[in-house]
Order: structure tokens, then C-alpha cells, then sequence
């Protein structure tokens, strides 16, 4: 695994949101993954999370889109590797915007197939100060 799967794998997360797919959505995550959402509650195990974003993106976020980048990816031991990726929630309509947000997500390559194992989902307040040099130093100094 590699940056260039990690933005792959974010593609097909904004691809399959964008086209309200939540089962190709569920399919991004391993079968025991964990995902936190941006209120902090969390679902545990793929299914779950399938059933959860069935109601997310045809119901709560019906008419969303999502925009996504990398920000940070960092090799971690196993084959592991976190990502930051950060993006703008909006109607499709218009472009009316609905939040910022930043992703944490633990990658793990199982089966030849990149998949996330834990997802963090935050909102970006608007008296967030960005800065991605700052946390791949902080990570580097941890390591």
C-alpha cells in the first residue's frame, strides 16, 4: 500500500457518496471496522456502518455531496498506514455548504484490497488553524 492507494480509496469514498451508493460506501470498510461520525457517535462492524450511512446519505445528508483530498499520509507498521484527508460537505443543488470536515482513517491492505479499519470523522470549526506540516512533524517525533 501507498499514498496513491490511500487517494484512491478516497476517490471511491467521494464516488460512491456522491452517487448515494451506501453499500458501495460500506464496502471502503473492513468487516470489523470502526466508525466514528462527526458527532461522536460510532458504529462498529460493517454492516452496521452500512446500515448507518444508508440513513446518512438518503435521509440526514439526502441531496449531499462530498469533495475530499490527502492531506497526510504516514506509513505505519504491518502494512498500516493513517491518512488525513479533509473536505467540503454541500447541496448539490446550491452549493449551499453544509460543513468542513477532517478524516482520520487507519488503512490496512487485507486480501490485496485496501481497506479502513478505523474512520474518524470531525468538523472543522471555523477558528481551526490547518496546518498538516505541523502534524506530520508531531507524528514523526512520536515514531
Amino acid at each position: 500500500m501507498d499514498e496513491e492507494d490511500a487517494k484512491q480509496l478516497i476517490a471511491r469514498m467521494e464516488s460512491a457518496w456522491n452517487s448515494g451508493d451506501h453499500d458501495a460506501f460500506a464496502e471502503l470498510f473492513s468487516p470489523d471496522a470502526v466508525f466514528v461520525n462527526v458527532n461522536g457517535g460510532y458504529r462498529a462492524g460493517r454492516e452496521h456502518i452500512r446500515a448507518g450511512h444508508a440513513r446518512t446519505i438518503h435521509v440526514t445528508y439526502q441531496g449531499s455531496e462530498i469533495q475530499d483530498h490527502l492531506e497526510l499520509y504516514q506509513p505505519l507498521p504491518d502494512g498500516k498506514a493513517l491518512v488525513l484527508a479533509s473536505g467540503l460537505m454541500k447541496y448539490k443543488d446550491t452549493d449551499e455548504l453544509i460543513h468542513r470536515t477532517r478524516r482520520t482513517l487507519v488503512l490496512e491492505s487485507i486480501a490485496d484490497r485496501v481497506q479502513i479499519i478505523w474512520f474518524h470523522n470531525t468538523i472543522i470549526s471555523k477558528n481551526s488553524r490547518d496546518d498538516a506540516s505541523k502534524a506530520s512533524a508531531s507524528y514523526d517525533s512520536l515514531t
